[in-house]
């Protein structure tokens, strides 16, 4: 399965997300199935104290990212190809993240994360390197 990306600047990103076999962009449209769920949190003020009320929700997750100072990216991987609507997916995403005080630009299907130790280089030239936090690789979210 096809599950790294890079763009022009040579960050790496990934998904557990099945694209189709021949996609070469990553669009709504191209994705093949659903297989984890992310949530990204950037409010530094607030960011630490939102991921741990959703990992006391929900704690199967299967890793966290550091994507930059007080930023972070938790996954959840389902035990089995989620087969819901796309688009009923992608609304009880942003519902959870709204709830959950979490970036809702991430909820569309398409979206990717950021590889560990790649460079995040995104606001002007404030470089960050993407850490793996924790990873937890026998949890399986069960979406049922």
């Amino acid at each position: 399965e096809k599950f790294l990306y890079k763009n022009k600047k040579q960050s790496m990103y990934f998904t557990f997300n099945t694209f189709k076999k021949d996609s070469k962009q990553k669009i709504k449209l191209n994705v093949e199935k659903l297989k984890s769920i992310i949530f990204d949190f950037d409010d530094v003020e607030n960011s630490k104290k939102d991921l741990k009320i959703l990992m006391k929700c929900f704690p199967n997750y299967f890793y966290i990212l550091n994507t930059s100072d007080l930023k972070y990216q938790i996954c959840y991987k389902f035990e089995n190809d989620a087969s819901i609507d796309f688009d009923e997916f992608e609304k009880i995403h942003f519902t959870l993240s709204n709830y959950f005080k979490s970036d809702k630009n991430i909820c569309s299907i398409e979206k990717l994360s950021r590889f560990p130790k790649s460079i995040n280089k995104k606001n002007g030239n404030q470089i960050n390197k993407t850490i793996l936090e924790r990873m937890i690789s026998n949890k399986r979210f069960k979406l049922s």
